[in-house]
């Protein structure tokens, strides 16, 4: 088919367009890359927020093209804390006009700033090198009232004026209308308070000022250690959410950090009464239990009974419960195994328990009569003296059950001329035969049969006697053979577990005192001569020596120790901080008796891990689980 003129025009006009396009395409290739490199060196920054709240925070976004140098935030200390921050880097590669690959670096840096003032701020210029940002206007206000907050924190405690190492139950609650992303709750803290924290949280909804809360309960038992006001620390509450919660949000989207505070709370602790005997313990109930296992009522001579005595206690630690003494008991004998204590929480605050095991073997018959126990405390809610009694009980005791013996039965049997004079006779007859036929056996044998059967009998008696004879030889060949096995390895057991036990106890009693924690702090504060100094200076010190039971007290802490000059000292210095009453030592006496205490406290340390690795060592072990219930 022929072509037209239209056509050709066509076919030439094609490579015009194809050289117009390749124009096009350089010129926006050397716009992209003028622009590219007009930006290079430049720093520019933005905010998050122009208006936010008092412990809230901004995010101040810096971002430097082209340039490879530090950020310099030092002029942001005035008026901002830096409380957060993070960078990225992207890097671009455009050709140029001559063709050649140029590579363009973008740095960005966000840092959260929390304001340390309410007011009109101005965020001053951000220096990376030598280039420096634009500046800003930052306005803050106060802290939203009522149903404006979304996230606020309180702290309410059951008492302000406890009595000393007694419990003050606290309750911390965090309300929270948005969402919160994750954030930490601090603990309570005050000179001289010991702290623990009572269960898990608990989560419940709440309405306040009309608004609705997702509400965290979490509840601390606090203890104060002396008298006079303790002024508790606001607790901190530090969280981050979503800076814009009305918007979708997803995994990249912007964050604030919100920190709440709780109000100021003081504790007026009132000092230990000059009444009451001298264990202090404090608590809102204690209740005494017994019970026995065994029969009672069926007691017999030499027969064990074991009591069980159980002390309880709310509102007090474990470690602050007293030693029950063994009671002297005429006419039986008495023996204790080691006490069990427990620690658990309720609603209401620690709950402890002391367990007591008394194994009771009367000597004798009739009445014997057990002493009551009794416990003395001090009730926290009425602030008197009050004591737990478990009242005296009588055993009736009788005689050990005598043994009835079972009559010796001959193991031989009858005799065999025995058994042939029992031998009735094979045919029964009746009428006047059997008047006149009924002899005995022997008297129908020949005199011969007699004498051979005796013959048998003797001849039967010496086989048995000889065969008894050799039996026994034999028994008693076996009896000494086990018995000289048996001795010899028992002698073998003995050396080696002595050996064993006494290398146990002398590599527990090295590795104890080379693990003692030094007691630098104490001998200080005892130089020093204040009173309260050497009690926390005490408390730090057992807290580092016996991290798994921590002394709460010095009450716990003479618990602790073994009889020794350190105990006592240290119940002197628990005499003159708490008890009203005079010390029978003046004050100098006493810190001159404080100033041994470092060494005394060593040698009552070393004396206790060579006491606890003897008793590791012969397998005495105690262990005890569950919670107690009141």
């Amino acid at each position: 088919m022929p072509l037209s003129l239209g056509s050709v025009v066509n076919l030439r006009a094609r490579p015009s367009m194809i050289y117009i396009l390749q124009c096009l395409l350089v010129l926006v290739s050397l716009t992209s890359i003028t622009h590219a490199v007009a930006q290079d060196g430049t720093v520019n920054s933005k905010l998050s927020a122009t208006t936010i709240t008092r412990d809230e925070s901004v995010t101040l976004e810096i971002v430097a093209i082209g340039m490879d140098a530090e950020l310099d935030i030092s002029s942001l200390d005035k008026d901002f804390e830096v409380v957060g921050r993070s960078s990225s880097r992207e890097v671009n590669s455009v050709l140029n006009a001559s063709g050649r690959l140029q590579t363009t670096s973008t740095v960005k840096w966000a840092v959260q700033l929390l304001p340390k003032d309410i007011g009109i701020f101005t965020v001053p210029p951000i220096r990376v090198g030598n280039v420096r940002s634009q500046s800003h206007t930052l306005t803050v206000n106060d802290l939203p009232t009522g149903a404006q907050r979304d996230i606020f924190v309180e702290a309410v405690v059951d008492t302000t004026t406890p009595w000393v190492q007694s419990q003050v139950l606290m309750t911390l609650k965090v309300f929270q209308a948005i969402d919160i992303i994750d954030g930490g709750l601090d603990v309570p803290e005050g000179d001289g308070l010991v702290v623990e924290r009572l269960g898990e949280d608990t989560r419940s909804t709440e309405t306040r000022e009309g608004r609705q809360y997702s509400v965290t309960t979490r509840q601390f038992a606090l203890f104060p250690q002396k008298s006079g006001a303790i002024n508790l620390e606001p607790i901190t509450l530090s969280v981050s959410v979503h800076a814009d919660s009305t918007q979708v949000r997803t995994f990249f989207s912007p964050t604030r950090k919100l920190t709440r505070r709780t109000d100021n709370i003081t504790l007026n602790v009132k000092p230990r009464p000059a009444s009451g005997s001298a264990w202090w313990l404090p608590a809102q109930a204690v209740q005494l239990d017994s019970q026995w296992i065994g029969n009672k009522a069926e007691a017999s001579v030499d027969q064990p009974l074991t009591r069980t005595i159980t002390l309880r206690a709310s509102g007090a630690a474990d470690t602050q419960l007293p030693d029950i003494n063994i009671p002297a008991v005429e006419g039986a004998s008495v023996y204790a195994e080691q006490p069990i204590r427990k620690l658990g929480a309720n609603a209401q605050g620690v709950l402890s328990e002391l367990t007591l095991k008394w194994v009771i073997i009367p000597q004798r018959e009739g009445v014997i009569e057990l002493p009551p126990v009794a416990v003395e405390w001090f009730n926290t809610r009425s602030g008197s003296v009050e004591t737990a009694v478990l009242p005296a009980e009588t055993i009736q005791v009788t005689a050990a059950p005598s043994v009835v013996r079972p009559q010796p039965v001959d193991p031989a049997g009858p005799s065999d001329a025995e058994q042939l004079t029992r031998i009735e006779p094979a045919v029964s007859v009746t009428g006047e035969q059997a008047q006149t036929d009924q002899l005995t056996p022997s008297a129908t044998l020949s005199p011969a049969l007699v004498r051979e059967l005796g013959e048998i009998k003797s001849e039967l008696s010496w086989w048995r006697s000889v065969a008894l004879l050799v039996l026994l030889l034999w028994v008693l060949s076996a009896l000494y053979y086990w018995w000289s096995k048996s001795t010899a390895r028992l002698n073998s057991e003995g050396r080696g577990k002595m050996r064993r036990s006494l290398g146990a106890i002398r590599n527990t009693a090295t590795a104890s005192l080379a693990s003692m924690q030094p007691l630098g702090g104490v001998a200080a504060s005892c130089k020093n001569g204040d009173l309260e100094t050497i009690r926390s200076a005490l408390i730090e010190w057992s807290s580092r020596q016996w991290p798994d039971d921590t002394p709460l007290s010095l009450n716990a802490l003479v618990k602790q120790l073994h009889e020794s000059p350190a105990k006592e000292s240290v119940k002197a210095l628990d005499a003159a901080l708490y008890s009203g009453r005079s010390s029978p030592e003046s004050a100098e006496q006493l810190l001159l008796r404080l100033r041994a205490l470092p060494e005394q406290l060593k040698a009552a340390v070393e004396i206790s891990e060579k006491d606890s690795a003897a008793n590791q060592a012969s397998g005495q072990v105690t262990s005890g689980t569950g919670l107690p219930t009141l």
